[in-house]
């Protein structure tokens, strides 16, 4: 039976993400990924494919039309210049949200030289090829917040599976200490991405949002 409500995530750590609307389908689609046995997972097209498969989420889709850039995959769309989505939102912060930021050390490609370089030695202290750093915006809040439409004792089984939010979560970044759900505050169409023929932007309408292949004229949450 599907209803209406609110995912809950308690955080410990801040969220690294270089796109700041997260919404919740991402999430449990990577929870998704984490219930599926191995054999599945070795099944599963590369990321970097032309198309990403969607997983069978626990949660209700909506159909609206959509502007889409050619060339596109069919199976993004419902029907002919229709596309869906899952009805959720994106994650709204309880409280004050603090911004930052995280660097982490990017090593050299060591193996990759050793494989393509006659080289004797490699200057690893200066140059193009030594270690950097890299910066990632973060954003903490103490709780994380999302309206959803479909099950909740299987979303929440799902999330359960996730350690944590956005980028870097091997690192210790997102670190998630509770997931919980609870009755609806608001509904899930207040706070999401949704196409518009009018925006001159492209933007993911589904899981996995950085994929090109999701990608159609749409407009962010008006306070995005």
């Amino acid at each position: 039976m599907s209803v209406i409500f609110e995912v809950v995530a308690k955080m410990a750590e801040p969220i690294c993400a270089v796109n700041e609307v997260v919404h919740l389908d991402g999430v449990l689609a990577y929870g998704a990924f984490l219930d599926l046995d191995e054999t599945r997972r070795k099944e599963l097209p590369p990321i970097s494919s032309e198309w990403a498969e969607d997983f069978d989420l626990p949660l209700e889709r909506w159909e609206l039309p959509a502007k889409i850039p050619e060339p596109f995959d069919e199976r993004l769309c419902a029907s002919q210049g229709v596309v869906w989505g899952w009805k959720c939102s994106a994650a709204r912060a309880e409280g004050a949200v603090l911004g930052g930021l995280q660097e982490v050390r990017k090593k050299p490609a060591l193996s990759e030289m050793v494989q393509f370089s006659s080289a004797r030695k490699l200057p690893m202290g200066s140059g193009p090829v030594r270690a950097k750093d890299r910066k990632f915006p973060t954003q903490f809040a103490h709780e994380w917040r999302w309206c959803a439409c479909g099950d909740p004792d299987e979303t929440l089984r799902l999330l359960r599976l996730v350690p944590g939010i956005g980028k870097l979560v091997g690192q210790g970044s997102g670190r998630v200490i509770e997931w919980s759900v609870h009755e609806a505050k608001e509904d899930w169409t207040m706070w999401r991405t949704l196409p518009d023929a009018e925006s001159p932007l492209l933007f993911g309408i589904r899981a996995p949002y950085h994929h090109p292949s999701r990608r159609v004229y749409a407009r962010l949450p008006d306070a995005a």
